[in-house]
C-alpha cells in the first residue's frame, strides 16, 4: 500500500508528481489537483484545525523549496508573505476559505520562482522589484517608489525601462491583474473588495484596466473561469 494512501493528513505531500509540477512552475495542473483534493475534504467534512495543519505544512515546505535557492531580494519578499500567510492561516474559520488560503499559497510560490528568474545582479533594479511586490496590496505611484528608495523618479523610470523593456507602471500593472485573477477565481471576495485591496479604490478603474489587460471584465472573468472548473 502506498504511504499517501495510509498517510493520516494531507496526501498530497507525498505524491511525486506535485513536486514535478513545483519544479515546472505547472499552475493550471496544480489547481486542478487542489480543486479534486478539496472536493474530497469536503466530501470527508474535514475540520478546518486539521486543515490548519496541513496548511502549515505546505507552507513550511514552499518556503523551504525557495529558500535553498532563491536571491536575498526574493527571500525578503518570501519572509514577508510567509509571516502573512502564517497570520492568515491561524485565523481561517471556515474550511472553503482554508482552500482558498491553500491556492494563493502556491500561487505565490510560483510568482516568488517567477521573480527568481527576473532579478538581476543590478542593486537598485532589485531594490524597486522588491518594493513593488511588497507593496503590490496597496495604491502605488512612482512618487512613493522613488522617496522610498530615495531617489528620482526620472532616473528609477529610465533605469527599469532599460533594463527591463517596460514602463514601471506596465509592470506594477501586469503584476495586480495577475493577483486579481487569483483572487477572482480563488476566492468569494466582491470586485470591489478586490480593487481596494489592491489599491484600486475607483472599482471602475480597476474594472477598466482589468478589461484592457486581459480582454475581459473582472465578473466576466470570474463567470468564466467558474464554469472552466465546474
Amino acid at each position: 500500500m502506498e504511504i499517501e494512501e495510509t498517510f493520516i493528513g494531507d496526501p498530497t505531500v507525498f505524491v511525486p508528481e506535485m513536486d514535478l509540477l513545483l519544479d515546472r512552475g505547472d499552475l493550471a495542473a496544480i489547481e486542478e489537483i487542489l480543486t479534486k483534493k478539496h472536493l474530497t475534504e469536503v466530501e470527508e467534512d474535514k475540520t478546518v484545525a486539521v486543515k490548519r495543519i496541513d496548511l502549515y505544512i505546505w507552507q513550511a515546505i514552499l518556503v523551504r523549496r525557495l529558500s535553498g535557492h532563491a536571491h536575498k531580494v526574493v527571500k525578503a519578499i518570501v519572509h514577508e508573505r510567509y509571516n502573512d500567510f502564517y497570520r492568515r492561516i491561524g485565523r481561517v474559520e471556515t474550511l472553503k476559505n482554508c482552500h482558498s488560503l491553500e491556492k494563493e499559497l502556491f500561487y505565490a510560490y510560483i510568482q516568488s520562482e517567477k521573480l527568481q528568474s527576473e532579478v538581476t545582479y543590478h542593486r537598485t533594479l532589485n531594490h524597486i522589484l522588491t518594493y513593488i511586490h511588497l507593496h503590490i496590496e496597496a495604491s502605488f505611484t512612482l512618487n512613493g517608489l522613488a522617496e522610498a528608495l530615495s531617489l528620482t523618479k526620472p532616473y528609477i523610470s529610465q533605469l527599469f525601462k532599460q533594463e527591463t523593456g517596460q514602463t514601471i507602471m506596465s509592470y506594477v500593472t501586469g503584476v495586480k491583474i495577475n493577483r486579481a485573477k487569483v483572487l477572482l477565481h480563488d476566492t468569494n471576495l466582491s470586485i470591489l473588495a478586490i480593487s481596494e485591496r489592491l489599491g484600486y479604490y475607483d472599482s471602475s478603474h480597476f474594472g477598466r484596466i482589468f478589461k484592457k489587460v486581459t480582454g475581459l471584465t473582472p465578473r466576466m472573468f470570474r463567470h468564466q473561469h467558474s464554469e472552466t472548473s465546474e
